[in-house]
């Protein structure tokens, strides 16, 4: 797997995590974790399957996918493939797709289905694939913006979830806790709870290569070991040894989720 990541626009910073060039052998896998982000997928040459059961799709295509309970992946096909992965920013979905992430779990879609006006581009190559969803995402964006939560508030609220419980968060937010339950199930598709839980997964996978199983339950907010092993397995479909063990053999998969970006705190444990 080969994952080049290239800048974002600043009017779009705040609704993108990523955008990269995506790469995958013949026959390669990219595992999918379950997580309150949606992905876009834009395939240039060859053609990948997800899941099971096997969905496919083939260049020139573009799709979206959210989150899989307990792990799924995305595999190329016999010649390969290669093409643009661009990750939404938690929460921004419902502004961009019209839906939360949660309501695009567990499945491909394709995007047109939430973009009407989606053409695919003229062209073949990367840099003016980029331009062509640049200039649709901006056009998705104006259309409902304005009836969703920012980004500022969404990963405001995933920020403070990490280290507050949910009437802090609301606090902090200045909205009550119903409000808060209310915006966190409209832009996310989760309670709080559910929220806080995704948190401490990726931010356990932030500090995966640099702190042993015991240290790592501590720092991430887990009970114990046992705790973390179980929410990693439901959340991933691995360990996070067996994750340690394949992220050594490919220096992209953390990188692939951010997982490297995410700030690493102590979490409350409420």
């Amino acid at each position: 797997m080969r994952l080049i990541d290239f800048p974002i626009p600043q009017d779009l910073q705040a609704w993108i995590e990523r955008i990269s060039l995506l790469e995958l052998g013949a026959g390669e896998v990219m595992p999918v974790f379950a997580g309150a982000r949606v992905h876009l997928g834009f395939v240039l040459s060859g053609s990948v399957s997800f899941g099971v059961p096997q969905q496919f799709w083939q260049a020139e295509e573009a799709v979206c996918w959210g989150a899989v309970a307990g792990g799924s992946a995305v595999e190329a096909g016999p010649q390969g493939a290669r093409g643009a992965l661009l990750k939404l920013a938690g929460g921004v979905a419902p502004a961009v797709l019209g839906c939360s992430a949660e309501a695009c779990a567990g499945q491909v879609l394709a995007l047109q289905a939430f973009w009407p006006h989606w053409r695919p581009a003229p062209v073949q190559d990367f840099s003016g694939q980029l331009e062509h969803v640049w200039s649709q995402l901006r056009q998705a964006i104006s259309c409902r913006a304005a009836a969703a939560w920012s980004p500022r508030l969404c990963a405001q609220a995933m920020a403070s979830f990490d280290v507050l419980p949910v009437e802090g968060v609301a606090d902090s937010l200045g909205v009550s806790r119903a409000t808060l339950e209310r915006q966190i199930r409209r832009n996310f598709g989760l309670t709080p709870k559910q929220l806080s839980r995704i948190q401490r997964f990726y931010r356990a996978l932030a500090a995966l290569n640099r702190l042993d199983a015991a240290a790592l339950a501590v720092e991430a907010g887990y009970y114990d070991q046992s705790h973390m092993i179980a929410e990693f397995n439901e959340l991933a479909g691995q360990t996070p040894a067996r994750l340690l063990q394949m992220a050594a053999n490919d220096a992209d998969l953390l990188r692939l989720y951010g997982a490297n970006a995410v700030a690493v705190g102590r979490h409350s444990g409420r």
